[in-house]
């Protein structure tokens, strides 16, 4: 093959993670790759197309411009309205037979796909596999360790001869293996993990502490990675932070907070977000009368290891009326929530880089957020950032915060002039030019 022909390979972008999040709110890893996508339709450079895996077909298909250009067009749109009540973590709750009941038709469901999956291996037509070509390049820009097995990648990369390129986000299930149910996942993971880290041709971490974990990790095992650089990520969303809170419409879903003040939370309930803590402080202030206390809202799905503690919420009845949890809000809602919020509060454990610290601070809305990990490059030294384990430090800064309203509003103040807001833009012209030396 003769250098002259590699201007004319193929650039196989994966959308996995976007396909298999389209009927869902969006998270941080999804819009990562939404946002790639978004410029990936509209880059001519090089040849582009676009596939995902069938973990029933267990290979890979070509997915149409027309599909991902919906994918990309729908994200963040608005769900069906759920309203926000002290029953609804109850009604989540299953008996025992309605779960099997779950179980046996999701089992069901699964058989009836693997056996389609089998006759179209056997008889069916080949016109959707992706015709991949030695020396093309795949780049996986999503969650998608749980979604394409480590094989599949052996066989993309060493089998058919492409050249792959990855975006790292964290490295969540290698450092907190603990926070995770299903050690079939952390497992798959790991050995995503190590192809990635020995084959990749470029891994782009969004922050600086993720590649210092990625390139340790490796380091650990053996392994010395080929090319591993650094991208800050950028976000653009339907709210900036010139919204005010009079200008933007109020969601169906926060209407019952028109009237209340209240202490914004953003992110998936799990134990890794570290919502215990926010539970214990919100309980402490409860326990001590403290007048006008803002309500704490939970913007987030219920994820693993938190029956417990959505048990307390609901039940305590110093608490159930003082935390809302908010398990749906699309962008819409999310943009009056941070327009209307007096301040957001952040005390993850661990993050590949903090999305909520900045979606904060693009609304010009102080934030307290932890001080490990990526969370401070997120902020760009622009929110207060304490240790996650620290009881006291956090409760004394909410207090703070709540009783000294001038202090406050001098904080947003020095937001709204020091904060360099970075788009997705800008994250997908570094990661494109990154992208365009390889295939040069």
């Amino acid at each position: 093959m003769n250098r002259i022909n590699l201007h004319l390979r193929t650039v196989w972008f994966d959308v996995t993670t976007s396909f298999h999040l389209r009927n869902r709110l969006p998270v941080g890893l999804s819009r990562v790759e939404v946002s790639v996508l978004r410029r990936a339709l509209d880059w001519d450079a090089f040849p582009v197309s676009f596939c995902i895996y069938d973990r029933y077909l267990k290979a890979a298909r070509e997915v149409s411009r027309d599909k991902v250009r919906k994918i990309v067009d729908d994200y963040g749109s608005s769900q069906p309205n759920q309203e926000p009540n002290k029953n609804r973590i109850h009604q989540r709750r299953r008996s025992v037979l309605s779960k099997l009941g779950r179980e046996l038709e999701k089992r069901t469901r699964v058989g009836i796909r693997s056996g389609r999956a089998f006759f179209e291996r056997r008889f069916g037509s080949q016109s959707d596999q992706p015709s991949l070509q030695p020396y093309d390049l795949f780049v996986v820009s999503g969650g998608t360790w749980d979604c394409l097995p480590e094989e599949y990648l052996r066989d993309v990369v060493l089998h058919r001869g492409l050249r792959l390129s990855i975006i790292v986000c964290d490295l969540i299930p290698l450092l907190y293996p603990h926070h995770f149910e299903d050690a079939k996942a952390v497992a798959a993971f790991s050995r995503f993990f190590e192809f990635v880290a020995e084959h990749s041709s470029l891994s782009v971490s969004i922050s600086q502490s993720t590649k210092h974990d990625f390139d340790q990790m490796a380091s650990r095992r053996g392994i010395r990675p080929r090319r591993s650089e650094v991208i800050h990520m950028g976000l653009d969303s339907n709210f900036t932070s010139t919204d005010t809170s009079s200008s933007v419409a109020v969601p169906q879903s926060a209407k019952h907070l028109v009237t209340q003040e209240f202490v914004l939370t953003v992110g998936s309930i799990q134990v890794r977000k570290n919502h215990d803590l926010l539970y214990r402080i919100w309980r402490r202030f409860a326990e001590e009368q403290i007048e006008d206390l803002p309500k704490l809202v939970i913007v987030g799905h219920p994820g693993f290891l938190t029956n417990d503690l959505l048990y307390q919420i609901e039940r305590d009845p110093l608490i159930r009326d003082r935390i809302a949890i908010l398990p749906q809000a699309d962008d819409c809602a999310l943009k009056w929530l941070y327009a209307n919020a007096l301040f957001s509060v952040y005390p993850s454990l661990y993050e590949g880089w903090g999305l909520p610290i900045v979606e904060s601070l693009m609304h010009g809305r102080p934030c307290i957020a932890s001080s490990t990990s990526s969370m401070q490059e997120a902020s760009q030294g622009l929110a207060l950032h304490l240790d996650p384990a620290d009881f006291r430090s956090w409760y004394d800064a909410i207090l703070h915060w709540h009783r000294n309203r001038l202090d406050l509003q001098a904080w947003s103040e020095r937001i709204q002039r020091q904060y360099r807001h970075r788009t997705s833009d800008d994250f997908c012209n570094d990661w494109f030019e990154q992208l365009s030396t390889i295939m040069t």
